[in-house]
């Protein structure tokens, strides 16, 4: 299973991840050394990097403001690491069913 050191310290709630989202980008803005690790911090733990640093596009449930924060429910973060395990092991076949975020998982 992949290590996933950092990602517990991401808030799950809309609003306290928007928060901690705009905190990160304002320390990285202003301070070189947190922007270096941040930087590692994404490169070690993928549920971090998608958590903290990745948007969807969801028109249809969210008509009005259709770019949101990619926050993770608990079977994708499963089936994110499961994907990353795979990476250069062999094909996988993931079923798939909509609205359920298997295109962005896939994608990120």
């Amino acid at each position: 299973m992949i290590d996933c050191p950092y990602y517990k310290i991401v808030p799950k709630d809309f609003e306290d991840n928007l928060r901690f989202r705009t905190a990160v980008l304002e320390e990285c803005r202003t301070d070189p050394a947190a922007r270096k690790d941040y930087l590692q911090m994404c490169r070690e733990d993928i549920l971090f990097f998608l958590n903290c640093f990745a948007w969807t596009y969801s028109p249809k449930e969210f008509p009005d403001e259709p770019a949101r924060p990619f926050i993770t429910y608990p079977f994708q973060d499963d089936g994110i690491l499961d994907m990353c395990s795979a990476i250069g092991k062999s094909r996988r076949c993931i079923p798939k069913s909509r609205e359920m975020g298997v295109t962005w998982m896939m994608l990120s």
